[in-house]
Parts: structure tokens; sequence; C-alpha cells
């Protein structure tokens, strides 16, 4: 009886991981569902059989405790039943890391049947992409506005989010998979260089900013996958020209936009947009009040109605700084949560920026790389997902905590299975 439970919930964990990718691309209600149900299996399999080492570990160890904190920040808050919707339950994604951490550990086919899941769905992304680019509407009905290109993300605008988040996954595990297949490798380049396209004609300026920077990381700190992506990029940047002169209105998005929101050729450059200026000046506004812990997850909705927070400027009167979220994960975390709830992010994300200047150490000065090229790939979700210089989502909102907790569980298994090192 027991062992027919265990094979049930190891099963069950096993096939909703897997099909995690091709459920997340349906939005978020599905995506979240697959995470709460293996959360919970594993849980339960975790009780059943007493497999309480997978999280006694630093990383989980840590991330209760922040929890817990989130939790007591938003029973202490104004409007505690509003706070504790993002609070109370967050804790099933540091499970869900540890899930998949497990369930890589104990089926050695794991990686190979997710790179799968996680490559279809990229070549149907990229194939209806393409389709709707052409033909104005995608194959299941979303149309193309001539400006932001959406594939099956229809309103919702996250096309280039979703990839240019989850590329560097797809990328570490291709690497992982196909380190020494040629034909493989240029697939590979091909699916990048198409991504790139792509997350530019989303008109997602965040979600290229993500890409340039997963070059940088690719190009100065790689081995094997340097050549690669210069190559690529290059070839990218051929192609993106030619779109640029076709579609005249993407162009004008991703650069003539850019440059007249942030004002960069003139006096008084702004920061990202007069938009988000004002946002972030009622973040201090409310954050300088309330400088210990905060005003509690999900709270900022409500207290920048009240009026002595409120913003405005001389350029836009329209807006007046009042949002759902302060559209930068450090400036929500500060505001929400205090100084107590932000240090963890900021500890891991000059954590991996440590370890990366410690890899180009051991390169230029002795010679030996520190760390193995398909972790620094995989890691560099956390720098793309934690950047802290640009705007931002909702940082406790279920598909942002998807793309930053996914990858997450494949970075915890390399290093507590020391297959982070180089030569190891």
């Amino acid at each position: 009886m027991l062992q027919s439970l265990n094979d049930f919930l190891l099963k069950s964990i096993f096939f909703l991981i897997i099909g995690l990718p091709l459920v997340s691309i349906t939005g978020p209600l599905l995506t979240d569902l697959f995470i709460s149900v293996s959360s919970l299996f594993f849980l339960i399999y975790s009780l059943i059989n007493k497999k309480f080492k997978y999280f006694k570990n630093i990383f989980f160890i840590i991330f209760i405790i922040w929890n817990l904190y989130l939790i007591l920040n938003s029973l202490l808050s104004k409007f505690p039943l509003l706070s504790l919707e993002s609070s109370l339950f967050y804790f099933r994604f540091g499970i869900f890391s540890i899930c998949v951490y497990f369930i890589i550990k104990k089926f050695d086919n794991f990686i190979y049947f997710f790179f799968i899941s996680l490559l279809l769905v990229f070549v149907f992304l990229i194939f209806n992409s393409f389709y709707q680019y052409y033909f104005l509407i995608d194959l299941f009905g979303n149309s193309y506005d001539g400006i932001r290109l959406s594939s099956v993300f229809g309103e919702e605008k996250i096309l280039g989010s979703y990839m240019s988040r989850l590329v560097p996954l797809l990328i570490g595990l291709f690497l992982t998979i196909y380190n020494k297949d040629l034909r493989m490798i240029i697939f590979g380049i091909i699916i990048l260089i198409l991504v790139d396209v792509i997350v530019y004609l989303s008109g997602e300026r965040v979600a290229f900013f993500n890409l340039l920077l997963f070059s940088l990381i690719l190009i100065f700190l790689t081995k094997s996958f340097k050549v690669i992506r210069i190559s690529a990029f290059l070839v990218s940047v051929v192609f993106i020209l030619f779109v640029s002169i076709q579609n005249k209105s993407s162009f004008d998005r991703m650069v003539l936009k850019t440059i007249d929101q942030t004002n960069l050729l003139g006096k008084n450059p702004n920061l990202f947009s007069v938009q988000h200026e004002v946002i972030y000046l009622t973040s201090l506004k409310i954050y300088k009040d309330n400088y210990l812990f905060g005003i509690g997850p999900k709270n900022f909705r409500e207290y920048c109605k009240i009026e002595e927070y409120k913003t405005f400027t001389e350029q836009d009167f329209s807006v007046d700084g009042c949002q759902t979220h302060p559209h930068n994960f450090y400036i929500q975390l500060l505001t929400e949560t205090g100084p107590i709830g932000t240090f963890p992010i900021i500890f891991t994300f000059l954590t991996v920026i440590f370890i990366y200047f410690k890899d180009l150490y051991f390169s230029l000065f002795k010679k030996n790389k520190y760390l193995e090229d398909n972790f620094i790939i995989l890691s560099s979700t956390i720098v793309i997902n934690l950047w802290p210089f640009v705007p931002s989502g909702n940082f406790f909102n279920n598909y942002v905590s998807f793309l930053i907790y996914l990858p997450l569980g494949f970075i915890i298994y390399m290093i507590l299975e020391k297959k982070y090192e180089h030569n190891k």
C-alpha cells in the first residue's frame, strides 16, 4: 500500500513538473495549480517516508525564516487580510524549488524530459510568433497590433518577458545534455537567434535588456559558449536591423520611445520614464514613514491612495504614482517589507555577482575556470530576474514567482550536489 502511494506521488510530481512548461503558456491558473500540487505531493511524500533531509539545507532554512517574517509582517500591517493574500502561502514556491532539486536527483532522465518539454514550448512559441507577425493573427486568434508581438499571451503582452527569463534555463540544459553534439549546438544557436528577434518584436524593452545582459554573461564568463553567443548575436543584429527597416513601429517603440521617455538626450534625464519616477517617489515617501518593517506585502496599492503620499509631475498630471505595486522588486520589498524583508534578495543577487567575479579572477589570473559553464548559464536567471536597475513586475505575483523559482531548483541541485565547480 505504502509503495503504491509512493509510486503514485513520485510519478505525479515527475509528470507535473515536466508538464509545467507546457501549461505555463496557458496562463497563471494552471501554472500555479501544477506548482501547488507538485509541492503538496512532495510534502506528503516527505512526511510519510520521513525524508526531511531535502529541507535541511541553508537555502530552504533561510527561505522559511524569511517567509515567516513576511507572514508576521502581514499580520501586523494595516490591511492584514489583503497582505496575507501574498505572504500566507508563499512558502509553496520555496518547497517547489526543493521539489525540483529532489526530482532531479531521484530520476536520472528527468533533466532530459524536462528539457524536451521546455524546448517544445520554445519551438511552438517561435513558430506561433512568426505566424502572428506575418498573418497579423496567431493560431489561437490573438491579433498583432503591428507594434507588440504577443503570441499565445494575447493582451497580457508578456511574450518577451517569458522567453528572456527562461531562455537561460533552456540553453543551460542544452549545454548539460548536448555539450559535444555539434548538430544540436547549431540547433541551439538557431533557437537563440530566433528568440532574440522575437523578443525585439515583442516590444518589451526590459525583456530585450535581459537578453543583452544574458549575452554579456555568456561572452565574458563562459568558455565553450563564448564564440557561439558572439556569432549568434551578430546574426541576430542583422535580422533585427532587417526587421526594423520592414517594421518601423518596432524600431520606434524599442529605440525612439525609449529615448523620449528617458529624455536621454535632454538636460534632465528620467529614470526609465516620468511614469516610473512618480511611482518610485510615492514608494519612497511611504517608506520614510515605515522605514523599519515596511507596510506589509501587497499594501502599496492601498497606501498610495493616501493624499500625503500622492506624487504628481508637471510633465504628466494624469499620473499620481498609485499602482498595484511599485514596479521595481527592490523598491517594492523595501516599501512593503522593510530592510529585513529586502536583505535576503539583495544577498542572493550579490552572492551570484561575487562568484561570477571569482570565476573571472580564476580565468584571468590562474588560467583555470572556477565555475562550470552550464552553472553560469543557469545561475544567470538569478541575475536577470533580480537585476535592480530596471522596472519589474510584482515580486509576489504567482507567475513572476514561477519564473524565479523554477530555475532556482536546478541551481540548488547543482550547488548541493557539488556539480557547479569546474573539474569536479
